[in-house]
């Protein structure tokens, strides 16, 4: 099994603007991906947490190729409407 660096757009910050600004993600900060089983609208989603704000969640189209359980990632950049992730994933 081999892993390599995904990026993606945090998805879902317009749900959670107040935590995503809150949050006040810099490049390199370290975030936490959770997997959501229980989420009624997709069992597959990944939460994406600094400290404990939710600001968003790993696009749908990433989160078969990324680990289970609980994961880190780090920030890239940030935009007005959200930040772009680095993450690793399986290929």
């Amino acid at each position: 099994m081999k892993t390599c660096d995904v990026e993606f757009s945090l998805a879902g910050v317009s749900f959670r603007r107040e935590n995503f600004q809150q949050a006040a993600l810099v490049p390199g900060d370290l975030l936490t991906l959770k997997r959501e089983p229980e989420n009624k609208f997709d069992p597959n989603a990944i939460a994406v947490y600094k400290g404990a704000l939710h600001i968003g969640y790993v696009p749908s189209e990433w989160t078969r190729l990324l680990g289970s359980g609980t994961m880190e990632c780090r920030v890239g950049t940030v935009r007005a409407h959200g930040a772009v992730l680095i993450a690793s994933a399986v290929v």
